[in-house]
């Protein structure tokens, strides 16, 4: 079977109540999955897996609305750290713990950078 990395947005609970389905199903069919997240993804999803924690990307908001400008210089200042947070996330699945990426979103911030560090890797976008 197959040893899946499975990043997960974390900024709300949408992604990460998902995800806690797609991942049960793959354990069941036997596959080995290996979940990162952080906030409340990570809250959410290590009552039911091991997961590790990784630096997210973030969306600023103003009176309950997204402020794109806001978001881009906010996430700019800490683009070193998730970086670093995405390498050593990449590392570990290069070492033999994962062969196949599986994203939740092909819109998400956090996992543009993680597709980035870990191109070579075949992927899978569970949602969209």
């Amino acid at each position: 079977m197959a040893n899946i990395l499975h990043p997960v947005d974390g900024e709300g609970s949408g992604h990460s109540t998902r995800s806690k389905e797609v991942i049960q199903h793959l354990q069941q069919q036997g596959h080995r999955v290996h979940v990162a997240s952080f906030d409340r993804g990570l809250r959410n999803l290590s009552t039911d897996f091991e997961v590790t924690e990784i630096y997210g990307l973030r969306f600023a908001y103003v009176r309950n609305q997204v402020r794109y400008r806001k978001t881009v210089i906010k996430n700019l200042v800490t683009v070193p750290r998730a970086a670093r947070s995405f390498k050593k996330l990449c590392g570990s699945a290069s070492n033999g713990r994962s062969n196949w990426f599986v994203r939740t979103s092909s819109r998400c911030p956090t996992t543009w950078g993680i597709t980035g560090a870990c191109r070579s890797y075949p992927s899978i976008t569970s949602m969209r």
